[in-house]
């Protein structure tokens, strides 16, 4: 945008208008909301599979105490049937 002044001198104005900068900063804090969701949303997806894989392993580990306990005590018939 060029302006004549009282001189008759013609200078060139540049500068954005109030909706363009109100715009950009909407599209800022846009950005900046939709990055801390995105950080927080991957932080519970974590948090998340890490219990789900918590909880299996508990599984696991319980299957595994229980079969430890019927060999032992499979083994301990196997002496009294031989005694």
């Amino acid at each position: 945008m060029d302006v004549t002044l009282s001189s008759g001198e013609r200078v060139l104005i540049i500068g954005f208008q109030l909706s363009t900068l109100i715009g950009l900063a909407i599209l800022g804090f846009l950005c900046i909301f939709i990055g801390i969701s995105a950080y927080y949303l991957n932080n519970f997806m974590k948090n998340r599979n890490l219990k789900k894989s918590k909880k299996m392993l508990i599984g696991e580990q319980k299957k595994l105490e229980e079969e430890q306990r019927k060999l032992k005590s499979d083994g301990k018939k196997k002496k009294e049937n031989l005694v």
